[in-house]
């Protein structure tokens, strides 16, 4: 597509909201009473705010829409969402990105606990989470430090699943499946869990799922235009038209019993994560590295009511969790990385009345790292945080003011000590909510967040083979300062619904991964470095219902993101940043059936960071059928196309967008129970 009708379909999409909010005040009332919808309660949140009356940024995910989302990796399957992107680095591996921030700036959890992989770690290593058996998934765009710590400041992904059952089946037992099959990479996919009842107190779940596919195939040439131009390689390592050293396969389960009482539950589980999968990277030679995956996992969760006024409820997580990933070169081990983690919070919630609610918690995590082996890029460490936090709002009618407090000291030291730093870390925040109508609101927020540099920042000094890169810390760097904000108006009821959002934050060393055009050991050298910089954007998400008849409804949607990230002391833009993103969608739906197609345009990115080549717009075609074929058996079956004009992709948030371009056409048919 051509630069001028690009601009032409993202002027476009960009009117579609104003277009929808001009009648908003005075909608056509639908032919039959509109029914109201469902208030989403976002469970990440303390206070158990829903997500239209929460004071931040909130999407949750679930049922038939996550079913449709179902993806390999974290990252492709909330890729679309309202500020979301992803570091798309290889099709085993991508991590979310919000708001342009990623990495160790977003804390991924599974039930209110990190993740305890090595994915913050570097952008090659997968998270050690899959979208198999998840019931919900909720994302806290901005900062969430007040809760999650310091290594929130960019938000959260928080993973739902019910490894721990929280209450008895109905009719003392519940199955759910899944069975896919993906044309592009000859991809399988297989799932099950089930949760019994023993008696009228006890639950027990096990789940277990099981995933592989091929090399993928790709629309072009492996690497970008530009790289090959600048490194031109022998013919026969410019792959046309598949990524070799693409395929993975991933399993795992887990086994987890509750004891379920009258005012609340206890529960434990045990869960594994096992994941090896390529690296379509050509680098003077046939792509040959790969990541072999592994981790044990024991979780432990428990809430109790005490229904006092200043106590109305206690919450425990506490998670562990022996991690470790080798990095193989021509089948030889090159590194192993090694994470041993725990990490334990309680939550305190209480109330005054009606008008007065917050929480009171404190959180616990330690970290042993380690990297064994030739390219041993980070030294071992050991990082051990410790934070306590309050956070209340206040609702006089139709105004809510809310605010919080965190402190949190974290310590972070070389095992041989020969490096040994410590920080104290202040986040604070304030906000306030007002219902201008029933299910219109208008929401702003102010913080201030402190976050200090993790082991990788302060202690890399070395050869990384898995991303071709010599990666330098500086145990210098300072803790990052944010100052910000977030204005947003929300409509939640009658045939539009949504949300229009523009946020603003201002940098003191934000702390960053450039390329200085060195060379190390013949590899591109990637230094951490602080600069002063801002981050500002916008997002706006739309549905409306255009139309009902015989019982079929024809909706729309559309969702745009952008953000800009530069340096403010000196001249430059932040690397990897997404550009201006814009979809619009349409769906038809009748009792056992739903059709829907979207168009998803993404601009040029030409404001990239130092030694980094602009990376072309593209325009992804999607579509999906879900059909019911029973009316009294609960199986759906899910027929989907992805990029059906087969458009190359190259996704600017990724380390690798010139040596790996994403997943070319695809069709996926799935089948899946519930009951």
């Amino acid at each position: 597509m051509d630069t001028a009708l690009r601009a032409l379909m993202l002027a476009g999409f960009a009117a579609t909201p104003a277009a929808l909010a001009g009648p908003a005040a005075a909608e056509t009332p639908a032919p039959a009473p509109y029914p109201a919808i469902e208030e989403i309660v976002v469970t990440s949140d303390p206070l158990r705010r829903s997500a239209f009356d929460s004071l931040q940024a909130t999407s949750v995910l679930d049922g038939a829409a996550l079913d449709e989302q179902m993806a390999p990796t974290l990252g492709a399957a909330l890729d679309g969402l309202p500020g979301v992107a992803q570091s798309s680095f290889v099709p085993g591996a991508s991590r979310p990105i919000l708001r342009g921030l990623g990495g160790d700036r977003i804390r991924v959890l599974v039930n209110g606990i990190g993740t305890f992989d090595a994915s913050t770690t570097s952008p090659d290593h997968a998270v050690a989470v899959d979208m198999a058996h998840a019931d919900r998934v909720e994302v806290v765009r901005g900062p969430a430090t007040l809760i999650y710590g310091n290594n929130a400041v960019g938000g959260v992904v928080n993973v739902f699943d019910g490894r721990l059952p929280t209450e008895i089946p109905e009719g003392g037992l519940s199955f759910g499946g899944r069975a896919s099959y993906a044309s592009n990479g000859d991809g399988t996919e297989i799932s099950g869990r089930s949760t019994a009842g023993l008696g009228d107190r006890v639950a027990i779940h096990a789940e277990g799922f099981h995933r592989q596919a091929g090399d993928i195939s790709i629309p072009g040439f492996l690497r970008s235009e530009a790289l090959r131009a600048a490194d031109p390689l022998p013919d026969d390592l410019e792959y046309d038209g598949v990524a070799p050293n693409s395929d993975l396969r991933q399993s795992g389960g887990s086994l987890g019993a509750s004891w379920i009482g009258e005012r609340g539950f206890l529960g434990a589980s045990v869960s594994f994560f096992d994941k090896d999968y390529g690296l379509p990277v050509v680098e003077g030679a046939a792509p040959q590295v790969r990541i072999d995956q592994e981790q044990i996992r024991v979780d432990v969760a428990g809430n109790y009511r005490v229904e006092r006024p200043w106590l109305e409820e206690v919450r425990l997580r506490v998670g562990y969790a022996d991690y470790e990933h080798s990095e193989l070169d021509g089948g030889e081990i090159a590194t192993t990385f090694y994470n041993e983690a725990v990490e334990a919070r309680v939550e305190l919630t209480h109330a005054a009345g009606d008008w007065l609610s917050g929480a009171a918690g404190v959180q616990v995590r330690h970290r042993d790292f380690s990297a064994v082996g030739a390219e041993a890029f980070v030294p071992p460490n050991t990082t051990r945080q410790v934070g306590v936090f309050l956070v209340e709002q206040a609702d006089f009618g139709r105004l809510s003011v809310g605010g919080g407090l965190r402190f949190e000291r974290q310590d972070a030291d070389t095992d041989d000590n020969t490096i040994q730093t410590g920080f104290n870390a202040v986040s604070a925040s304030v906000g306030l909510g007002y219902d201008l109508t029933d299910g219109l609101r208008l929401t702003g927020n102010a913080f201030r967040t402190e976050r200090a540099p993790n082991a990788e920042e302060l202690f890399s000094d070395g050869p990384h083979v898995a991303t071709f890169t010599y990666e330098v810390g500086d145990p210098a760097l300072d803790k990052e300062v944010a100052l910000g904000g977030e204005v947003a108006l929300r409509k939640d009821s009658g045939r539009l619904t949504g949300a229009l959002t523009g946020y603003y934050t201002d940098y003191d060393r934000f702390i960053t991964e450039l390329f200085t055009g060195e060379e190390r050991l013949g590899l591109p050298v990637a230094q951490f470095a602080a600069f002063d910089s801002r981050f500002y954007g916008f997002e706006v998400e739309g549905d409306l219902e255009v139309a009902q008849w015989a019982g079929h409804v024809f909706s729309l949607n559309t969702v745009i993101d952008y953000v800009r990230a530069e340096f403010t002391a000196v001249d430059g833009n932040v690397p990897r940043i997404p550009p201006l993103t814009a979809q619009v969608g349409g769906a038809v739906e009748g009792e056992r059936w739903r059709f829907g197609l979207t168009v998803e345009v993404a601009d040029e990115q030409d404001k990239v960071g130092p030694n980094e080549n602009a990376v072309d717009g593209y325009t992804k075609l999607d579509a999906s059928l879900r059909v019911r074929p029973f009316d009294d058996r609960p199986l759906s079956l899910l027929f989907e196309a992805n990029n059906l004009t087969n458009d190359e992709i190259r996704y600017a948030a990724s380390f690798l967008r010139d040596r790996v371009p994403a997943m070319g056409r695809n069709f996926q048919v799935s089948a899946v129970i519930d009951f």
